[in-house]
């Protein structure tokens, strides 16, 4: 317990001893002598200088508690700024990934900008009238509460709300992701196109808890924009269990594939969407195991899919063994990251031509990429990939560029698929960052394809951030794309993009 008086409650404390020395000191002041009343003024004395150093500690006291609320504050807003930092940057970004995969910019919504018209307020609900406050209690992370009954589960429900309003000045039906690859796809794209579209939007649940080997996590993540197309079409994103025990992390359900290095993906209005990454999210199981300090190595299955081959005879594309991949990275907070990825897959195709003959291929890649930190916050990333019959997991090549089946004999080819990129993320301040990319990616063509197959594309972007509040952030990004075909066709086109995200 602590004493806390203030100036007017110590003045009358001093009143009240005063008067209650004298009282007890009058009727001996009424017949007692020259040398008692010496003795006793100096008693008296002795008692009211006690009375001032008390007084005086009280006041130190006062100070100490002051200074001290005044720290506890500063740690408040400091552990309130940190929260708002764990959490995801304009970009999709904390991406919601497993904690065996770092986010990509971690994010990030507002950098050590200060909590500005934000409550401090702990409660997970209002308590007034509430007659079973005790039963929703704060959750052992950030922003979730437990959920009532016998269980130790920690939910948080969460998610943003993200407006972007965009001008193509060559394309018409592009949707919010702009992706130079499709340029042309669903039109012949003779004009431009303005739109406003909120189909970036997220909605999630994300529950964890400690059990008797580590941790248990199940999270899913919804958003609106299933087909790119400014309609908001329901699209699951993410949707996976995962377990983290003293041996290492296992994650199981739809997710980002381990193909992909989250780390190196810099930041974008709506998403990162540069030619040449990686990209990818599907259903797999994953083993992540530590190795040595700031080292860890991934082995996962994956979904398989041969649906990323042309045909233009109409077949079945199946396949009869996952994807596997195996990735190690090693990542120093002061230095930077890199990480090194390899993919084999089976693509196997029925033919329907009255024969139902089969082609199959081994698909195989490997990518990787790296950032480096340089001044203060900045860092520069680069990233290259190679393989045949990478398809589906390239961004910035169309979806049937893994491979085709010959129309003059029915056998499958996989198509040589390679890309990379460069960026440079760049803080200007606390509250206005950027990032700078462009990258290539290019599928090579083979002499028994028509003039219009997809040949390769080259994309990039720039943008300004400026974190107003650390729930709300502004944006604007200029992005270019170019698509061009075996035969030397091209298609471009430029885009003006401004957005905003709450929460």
């Amino acid at each position: 317990m602590h004493l806390h008086i203030t100036t007017d409650g110590e003045w009358l404390l001093r009143v009240c001893v005063t008067v209650l020395s004298f009282g007890l000191a009058a009727p001996q002041m009424v017949w007692a002598k020259g040398d008692d009343v010496n003795a006793l003024r100096k008693q008296l004395d002795g008692q009211q200088e006690l009375i001032l150093r008390q007084g005086e500690l009280l006041r130190k006291q006062q100070r100490a508690n002051e200074l001290q609320l005044q720290q506890i504050q500063q740690l408040k807003t400091r552990v309130d700024r940190l929260e708002t930092e764990s959490g995801r940057p304009l970009s999709a970004a904390p991406p919601p990934v497993s904690s065996d995969s770092a986010p990509a910019t971690a994010a990030n919504v507002s950098k050590d900008s200060d909590k500005i018209g934000v409550s401090t307020i702990e409660e997970v609900r209002d308590s007034v009238g509430d007659l079973n406050t005790a039963a929703v209690k704060k959750g052992d992370f950030s922003g979730s509460f437990k959920i009532p009954g016998p269980g130790t589960i920690s939910l948080r429900i969460g998610g943003f709300i993200k407006t972007v309003a965009y001008y193509d000045a060559d394309a018409e039906a592009e949707g919010a992701a702009f992706l130079p690859a499709f340029l042309g796809v669903r039109r012949n794209d003779k004009s431009g196109n303005f739109s406003i579209n909120a189909s970036m939007s997220r909605f999630l649940l994300d529950a964890r808890s400690p059990v008797r080997n580590g941790s248990v996590r199940g999270y899913l993540e919804l958003d609106l924009n299933g087909n790119n197309d400014d309609s908001p079409d329901l699209n699951v994103r993410h949707a996976y269990g995962l377990w983290e025990s003293p041996w290492g992390t296992l994650t199981a359900g739809q997710t980002w594939s381990t193909f992909m290095d989250l780390q190196i993906l810099p930041e974008g209005l709506t998403e990162p969407t540069v030619s040449g990454a990686i990209f990818q999210r599907q259903p797999l199981l994953r083993w992540t195991q530590p190795l040595v300090t700031h080292m860890k190595m991934h082995v996962a299955i994956e979904a398989p899919n041969s649906d990323d081959v042309f045909n233009d005879q109409g077949s079945f594309s199946h396949s009869d063994v996952p994807d596997v991949v195996l990735a190690g990275e090693l990542t120093d907070p002061d230095v930077g990251h890199i990480r090194i990825g390899g993919l084999y897959r089976r693509v196997k195709v029925d033919t329907d031509d009255g024969g139902n003959s089969n082609s199959q291929a081994n698909a195989w890649g490997v990518s990787t990429g790296l950032h480096l930190n340089t001044v203060e916050k900045d860092r520069v990333i680069l990233s290259g990939s190679y393989g045949e019959g990478l398809g589906r997991y390239l961004l910035g090549i169309v979806p049937t560029a893994g491979g085709f089946v010959n129309p003059a004999d029915g056998d499958l080819k996989l198509r040589k698929n390679y890309g990379g990129f460069v960026a440079y993320q760049r803080y200007w301040s606390e509250k206005f960052r950027s990032s700078f990319a462009l990258g290539h990616a290019r599928a090579k063509t083979f002499s028994g394809q028509p003039g219009s197959a997809f040949s390769n594309s080259t994309g990039g972007y720039g943008n300004v951030m400026w974190s107003v509040l650390p729930y709300l952030t502004f944006g604007i990004e200029y992005a270019y794309g170019r698509r061009e075909d075996k035969d030397d066709s091209d298609k471009d086109n430029h885009r003006i993009m401004i957005g905003t995200q709450i929460f």
